[in-house]
């Protein structure tokens, strides 16, 4: 083999390995470079010693192209786009923009008229309430409780419950003595105007309780029944509709109480509306024992679910 040749041979292996190299598939650049040097060998062997520099010249060019081809720039990958952007999560109501719930509160005392010496028993349940205090003389007291009275004369008592959310209170009142007094007026509470209507119902319109077994008016159902009526009549107060709900004790059937409990829902409604008030506005249900003011079998606890109730129906 000529001197000529052989360099051309040695080029061209170079060549090779430079495209070899570079290649980022080596598929792609093995299998043309392995035809090339097939060719190189068949075709120096077969014109071996002839010192044809034609052919060792048109040998040298053709791999002179291929080695430019497959060390010649690579084409660089066209870049990805970059990631679109992660929206932000909705944002979330923090606990200060919240409205707290406001406090509620809940009292009776029963009974409502004794004599001197006598006691009566006040009950009363709060919610959302972080204290409740009673006045007159008696202070801070827990969420939920009794306690026994003994007014040497008539007294109306306040409860007041406090809460994040605001402030409710409620009066009971307890008449000592033969003597006939006038029911507490809802004006002579002095209901603040600007309390919501519901505030303003719980504090004017107050239940009424029944003997054992009755659902007779007593003189004291009446007077409370009229002070009711003063407040649900008056021009300010009568765009809404309520609810008088009949209460029993835990003595007797289902079947007997859930009677003895409309019906006293009824006796209340017609009494209301012989005193101006529209019957159209009230609604009359029954709970007869399911929904005791007072859990227990004691007598006080009998003497206040034995009731009409006053709720305010929602507008």
């Amino acid at each position: 083999m000529s001197k000529l040749a052989v360099g051309s041979r040695q080029l061209a292996v170079r060549g090779w390995q430079c495209a070899v190299g570079s290649a980022q598939n080596r598929s792609q650049i093995l299998k043309p470079w392995t035809l090339d040097l097939g060719l190189w060998t068949l075709v120096t062997q077969r014109h071996k010693g002839t010192g044809s520099k034609q052919l060792a010249l048109l040998l040298l060019f053709a791999l002179s192209a291929s080695m430019a081809i497959g060390c010649g720039p690579r084409k660089q990958p066209t870049p990805l786009p970059p990631p679109a952007p992660t929206p932000s999560p909705p944002s979330q109501p923090t606990p200060s923009d919240t409205p707290l719930p406001a406090p509620e509160l809940r009292a009776g005392v029963a009974p409502s008229r004794i004599q001197s010496g006598e006691s009566a028993l006040l009950s009363w349940e709060s919610w959302h309430a972080s204290s409740v205090n009673i006045d007159p003389e008696i202070g801070p007291v827990d969420g939920v409780g009794q306690l026994r009275l003994y007014p040497d004369r008539t007294t109306t008592y306040q409860l007041t419950a406090t809460g994040p959310g605001g402030m409710v209170r409620r009066e009971v009142t307890v008449q000592v003595g033969d003597v006939d007094q006038a029911p507490v007026m809802a004006e002579d509470i002095r209901i603040d105007p600007s309390l919501p209507l519901e505030e303003r119902f719980r504090l004017a319109v107050q239940p009424i309780f029944f003997e054992f077994d009755k659902a007779d008016l007593s003189g004291e159902a009446r007077k409370v029944l009229d002070a009711n009526a003063s407040w649900l009549a008056h021009p300010d107060n009568q765009g809404f509709q309520f609810i008088i709900q009949g209460h029993c004790d835990v003595r007797g059937t289902d079947e007997y109480n859930l009677a003895l409990g409309d019906l006293r829902a009824q006796v209340a409604r017609q009494y209301l509306a012989s005193k101006g008030v529209d019957p159209a506005r009230i609604i009359t249900v029954s709970f007869g024992e399911e929904r005791p003011f007072e859990v227990g079998d004691t007598e006080e606890a009998h003497a206040l679910n034995r009731r009409a109730h006053f709720v305010l129906l929602n507008r």
